[in-house]
This record gives C-alpha cells, structure tokens and sequence, in this order.
C-alpha cells in the first residue's frame, strides 16, 4: 500500500464566521483553571465572534456554522 506524500495531501482551511459555534467536548474532569485555559486557547484560534462551548467528559471537537443553525427544516 502507498501511503500518500505531503504533496498528496489536500487540506482546506477552516474559516469561521461570527455567529459561528464550536463544540469542545472533553474526556475528563477539568478544573475552573484548566478549563479557562482550553476556552482561551480555543477562543483565540477560532476567531472573534465565534462561541466557544465545552462540554465534558468525552473530548470532541465539531463545528457549527452559523448558516446551518439559521436554515429552516422541514418538521
């Protein structure tokens, strides 16, 4: 099996719009400090205008867009 070059690979930055939501879901217990410092750190790559949610214990990261909450969908 080949295993793909650097050159193979595709990658698409992810751009964040205000409104915009990221889901931080964590494995463990965090304490008020730990968890402050995750929010900060999240807060800042994501981007002003952009919430940051963390939710315990199991860790994962999704994204929101804020288009995607505003669509109507048909019950």
């Amino acid at each position: 099996m080949l295993l793909p070059r650097i050159a193979d690979v595709h990658c698409t930055r992810i751009r964040f719009e205000p409104g915009d939501r990221v889901l931080v879901r964590v494995r463990q217990r965090l304490d008020k400090d730990m968890r402050e410092k995750l929010q900060k750190s999240i807060s800042r790559w994501a981007g002003d205008g952009v919430e940051v949610l963390i939710i315990g214990p199991d860790l994962e990261i999704s994204i929101e867009n804020r288009q995607d909450r505003l669509q109507v969908r048909p019950a």
